[in-house]
């Protein structure tokens, strides 16, 4: 490098005494250094910054999909074990019924201006008495309703 500085600075004499007296104070440096605008390394920060801001914008939406599939997941199998349960309760509920309505028949209902009277498996009832764990709540001309409480059931005089 000092072979070219050398050169350089006898070349820079001969050019001044050639054409004018040079400045003494001004040298040239020993080192080049490559200027690089400071507009350069702005841009590439702000293209970083937006870069990450992408980055992270599209984590934070496949992180809410994914969060909300597993949240729709769960509800719909939330939503599958509270149907199942509904369906064996009901399956329940029928069985019941059906037990109760072929161990009890409605042989008739006798409705007068004082009184109310169901005759069930051959025993009158009132109303307001239990047959079997449920309540008689009403007593029309063929029909009568029991009720528990988790169920109604309706007898029917002309029922098989």
């Amino acid at each position: 490098m000092s072979i070219i500085y050398d050169a350089l600075q006898k070349t820079q004499k001969n050019r001044a005494a050639v054409v004018g007296a040079m400045p003494a104070e001004k040298e040239i440096p020993r080192t080049v250094e490559k200027v690089i605008p400071l507009a350069k390394y702005k841009n590439i920060e702000w293209i970083d910054v937006l870069l990450l801001v992408v980055i992270l914008c599209l984590l934070l939406a496949v992180i809410h999909a994914s969060h909300h599939k597993w949240k729709k997941y769960i509800s719909q199998k939330q939503y599958a074990q509270v149907m199942l349960l509904n369906s064996q309760k009901q399956a329940l509920q029928l069985e019941a019924r059906a037990g109760f309505k072929k161990s009890h028949v409605l042989n008739g209902v006798f409705l007068s201006t004082n009184e109310k009277v169901a005759l069930i498996n051959n025993k009158s009832f009132h109303m307001g008495d239990t047959v079997d764990g449920m309540k008689l709540v009403s007593l029309e001309l063929n029909k009568v309703k029991l009720q528990n409480s988790n169920s109604t059931l309706v007898l029917n005089v002309f029922a098989g």
